[in-house]
């Protein structure tokens, strides 16, 4: 291995995986620390690779974010071509897995949050990540600061179907989405169900799907559902569970629609939490407002474990998922030639550019671009004020500001004002016809606001009866999780037991013994009335009703 790559001098070697490996350098001169990923020989001998990781590193550069690994140079040495990337010194989120490390729902909505503002900061640009997993969620300043996405890009780079015939590993089977599995496009919602699947990972330890091989992996991708979360980890909210869920569906058209929708209704999960109000939340509604910025200052998710960078800190493991990404790559960006052909730059002396942000150095078998963050951000907001328009009048500001603020205020009375009951009810009665209990939580929400503005509505004590079945199927799943974490059914109290057996057969569509279980329930709750009791004898009175007068 070269001892020089640009201006850093290799110091030692982090990891190694099929695309290459991974070193830490310093610039001798400034003392800059910096992580070098090094092309695998194969890969920088193919003329069409070169052209598209010309590309691709241009698009990178426009990746400027506080969870995102920043894209630091780009070059080549002695035919090696490498790229040089942010330095993050502490654990990526495989590794805590395989510590051992327990991640509470909390750590993991919190991180959750700070991966959809890199998401959306990349899906705005036009970038889709296509390989998000634990390995490449990274825990800075040794598990106190924020998390750290790498590798953007990483896997459309390799997409071609030449690189993975030549050996090549591209994506894990594990968090890849179905369309990926299918070979199907990849959009911004595939990035959203592999978010999902690491959501899923870190609260059970386990991926959504596992098998014997990546074959039956990706078969189950498709055509499998995962086992709840409700069943395999106990004391996570209704909400998180629904969350992870809708993410993990299989036509993307289902999933959450943006990472900033999914932002905010895990915002909206962890206010409620801190203000006790945690019971109550069912669902953030999911309108498609793509419309502020959500902030994640005090987003960071608290202190762990050590150790560095991406999915290449260690020797591949052998017992790992993976699999080619087959999905065909039609790049929409502008398909760059290398300059000046980078393996002819033997002793040639790079042009140093003052006005594109771009710091060049060369030397004898070297060429090496730095990409300058702070020009590259200036060169954004020159960008934005041409499209704004520079050197307006101040009165012309000022007027423009007043319609602005008007406008607004005419949206938000606008938006305040409730949706037709006829809409509201379309929705409802959709779940409804559905028979999926585990889909009144996406129209929770609706139920009350049709009870809040229409209580004289003739449907009213339909809607009424709606919010009781929610009730009603939040308390059974309450106790089917208790179960689960204590050990068994013999765990529940006397009610709690008949209560959930009565429930089961009502959730299979078996009215008659559902009834006479339910009976059963009501006489094991005898005459107590503490709190949970009665929450119990409403239950089964409610469904009692429904099951003796079906609606028709």
């Amino acid at each position: 291995m070269l001892e020089q790559f640009g201006p850093y001098k290799v110091v030692k070697k982090l990891g190694r995986g099929g695309m290459g490996a991974v070193l830490e350098g310093v610039d001798e001169n400034t003392g800059e620390r910096r992580a070098i990923k090094v092309l695998a020989d194969w890969i920088a001998d193919d003329q069409e690779f070169r052209a598209r990781f010309q590309a691709e590193i241009e698009t990178l550069r426009q990746l400027d974010h506080v969870n995102i690994v920043r894209l630091k140079g780009f070059g080549e040495q002695q035919g090696h071509l490498f790229y040089t990337m942010e330095l993050v010194e502490g654990p990526n989120l495989q590794e805590m897995l395989r510590d051992g490390h327990q991640f509470s729902w909390q750590d993991v909505v919190r991180i959750a949050i700070q991966i959809c503002a890199a998401l959306k900061h990349a899906h705005d640009r036009g970038i889709v990540h296509r390989d998000l997993k634990p390995a490449n969620l990274m825990w800075s300043e040794h598990g106190t600061g924020p998390i750290k996405l790498t590798d953007f890009g990483i896997a459309k780079l390799f997409g071609g179907s030449q690189m993975t015939m030549a050996g090549g590993v591209i994506g894990t089977a594990d968090f890849m989405s179905p369309e990926q599995a299918a070979a199907r496009p990849v959009t911004s919602r595939s990035d959203l169900y592999s978010l999902g699947s690491v959501m899923y990972a870190l609260l059970t330890k386990r991926p959504p799907f596992r098998g014997p091989s990546k074959t039956q992996v990706m078969d189950d991708l498709q055509h499998q559902k995962p086992l709840p979360l409700g069943r395999l980890v106990f004391g996570i909210p209704q909400e998180l569970e629904a969350i992870v869920s809708q993410l993990l569906e299989k036509d993307p058209a289902d999933r959450i629609q943006t990472a900033q929708i999914l932002g905010k209704r895990l915002q909206a999960l962890m206010h409620a939490h801190d203000h006790g109000l945690i019971d109550r939340v069912d669902s953030d509604s999911d309108d498609g407002s793509d419309s502020e910025e959500f902030d994640l200052t005090s987003a960071s998710p608290g202190a762990s474990s050590a150790t560095r960078l991406g999915d290449t800190t260690a020797e591949p493991d052998p017992n790992k998922t993976h699999v080619s990404d087959r999905t065909t790559l039609k790049t929409a960006l502008r398909r760059t030639q290398v300059s000046n052909d980078l393996t002819n730059q033997v002793g040639e002396t790079v042009v140093t550019s003052s006005t594109s942000g771009v710091t060049e150095v060369a030397g004898p078998t070297t060429s090496y671009t730095h990409v300058d963050e702070a020009a590259q951000r200036n060169d954004g907001k020159e960008r934005g004020e041409d499209q704004r328009g520079i050197g307006l009048p101040a009165w012309l500001s000022t007027a423009g500001l007043i319609l602005m603020l008007a406008l607004l205020g005419g949206a938000a009375w606008w938006l305040a004002l409730p949706e037709s009951a006829d809409k509201i009810y379309a929705r409802i009665e959709a779940v409804a016809a559905a028979g999926d209990h585990r889909k009144w939580i996406d129209v929770r929400d609706q139920i009350d606001e049709f009870l809040r503005h229409y209580p004289q509505d003739a449907r009213a004590e339909t809607v009424a009866a709606h919010r009781e079945t929610h009730e009603w199927y939040k308390l059974w799943r309450q106790y089917e999780r208790l179960a689960t974490k204590q050990g068994g059914d013999e765990f529940l109290s006397p009610e709690q037991l008949a209560f959930v057996q009565a429930a089961r057969l009502d959730n299979d569509g078996k009215a008659e013994p559902a009834l006479s279980a339910y009976s059963s329930a009501a006489e094991a709750c005898g005459v107590k009335q503490d709190a949970e009791t009665v929450e119990i004898r409403q239950a089964i009175a409610h469904r009692q009703r429904m099951l003796s007068n079906p609606p028709r």
